[in-house]
């Protein structure tokens, strides 16, 4: 048996811990009310492993908050300035206020299927080359 063989069955393999979803937000209360459900509806183990950040774009109606218990920390930060298509600003600071080890940058208008969190949730990772 070779060493690198065994090297490589010695090695530890990691879960992704925790992630967190950022969409950047304008004007489109009923796709994030929409996203807000479906996080909603996700088994509780896999909610306790997402956060939620929301960069609203400068929206003429800013982002709302969920009206029920959503069970994903959430933040939902604002740009004082509409500028157009400035979404990948949005995107980057909701990157700088992640807080896990894992970030997601999607659309208001992508929705995350069940299927994908389990898939994500679910992926080891070699800890020696991540």
């Amino acid at each position: 048996e070779s060493s690198a063989r065994r090297v490589a069955e010695g090695r530890s393999m990691k879960l992704v811990r925790d992630i967190t979803l950022i969409m950047a937000f304008y004007d489109n209360s009923r796709m994030l009310e929409r996203h807000y459900y479906e996080l909603h509806k996700l088994p509780v183990g896999m909610k306790e492993r997402l956060r939620l950040i929301v960069v609203d774009d400068g929206s003429p109606e800013p982002a709302h908050k969920p009206e029920s218990q959503l069970g994903v920390p959430f933040e939902i930060y604002r740009m004082s300035v509409d500028v157009r298509w400035n979404q990948d600003a949005c995107r980057n600071i909701g990157a700088h206020h992640v807080k896990t080890d894992w970030l997601l940058l999607t659309d208001i208008d992508h929705l995350v299927p069940l299927e994908t969190w389990q898939h994500v949730l679910s992926v080891k990772l070699d800890a020696a080359k991540v």
